[in-house]
């Protein structure tokens, strides 16, 4: 079950609690609420090992983008050297190496952004659900503390 549902759950339970007459407390099932608790411990692993995901995902692109760009300038090299027979022909290659390089450190940073953009995206995401997830589990344990002590105390 996905973490989103599991928290749907929870916040379904606290709607639909029985109110305590002339209180604003609510009366939730703790064997309910402790077995949701339990269901999104257990899949906060899966959650964590999806951003480790994006995170290998994101250093890929970047691996491949750099051999790309090396590639590209070792091209620009190449390049570079075969024209260099000439007067004319050294000052065209050198122009048209500074467009290769050019062009290569404009492609590289541009793949270094996208996966920048998909990592932070996904790592949003990936916060916001975590923070209404521990939103809601601190809910939970305050409205167990409170029930807890409205309890009467035995002698």
């Amino acid at each position: 079950m996905s973490l989103v549902t599991l928290f749907n759950e929870l916040e379904e339970m606290v709607d639909k609690a029985s109110n305590v007459p002339f209180s604003d407390k609510s009366l939730i099932s703790k064997e309910k609420l402790l077995d949701t608790i339990d269901e999104i411990r257990l899949n906060l692993p899966n959650e964590m090992r999806e951003a480790k995901m994006v995170m290998k995902e994101r250093e890929e692109i970047l691996a491949e983008a750099r051999e790309e760009a090396n590639g590209i300038l070792l091209e620009a090299q190449e390049q570079v050297k075969e024209m260099a027979e000439e007067n004319e022909v050294v000052q065209y290659a050198k122009e048209q190496s500074q467009l290769i390089l050019e062009e290569a450190q404009s492609i590289a940073l541009d793949i270094r952004q996208g996966a920048d953009e998909y990592a932070a995206t996904v790592l949003s995401q990936l916060e916001l659900q975590l923070g209404r997830a521990l939103s809601t589990v601190q809910n939970g344990q305050q409205q167990l503390r409170v029930r807890n002590n409205e309890l009467p105390q035995e002698a």
